[in-house]
């Protein structure tokens, strides 16, 4: 299983600052599995700009996501 490192998440709240966008990624990790949130101020119906940019992200590491319901959670599924 592939897994995400601290720095990834940095360079990411970096990108994301960088294109404007208040949004803050958080990891956790437990018993084998991480996960991350989103953590933001901005109602999650303006997420518009948010999941392409971080789709865009993780494929370059050939990551793909699945999310949780209200796509406010989300975790790397496999590779492409």
């Amino acid at each position: 299983m592939q897994t995400l490192s601290i720095s990834m998440v940095v360079e990411l709240n970096k990108l994301l600052a960088h294109n404007d966008l208040e949004f803050k990624i958080h990891l956790s990790d437990t018993c084998g599995k991480q996960s991350l949130w989103i953590d933001s101020n901005i109602p999650i119906s303006s997420l518009d700009k948010f999941y392409p940019l971080m789709e865009a992200y993780f494929e370059k590491y050939n990551i793909t996501l699945q999310y949780n319901a209200n796509k406010t959670s989300f975790w790397i599924t496999n590779k492409l």
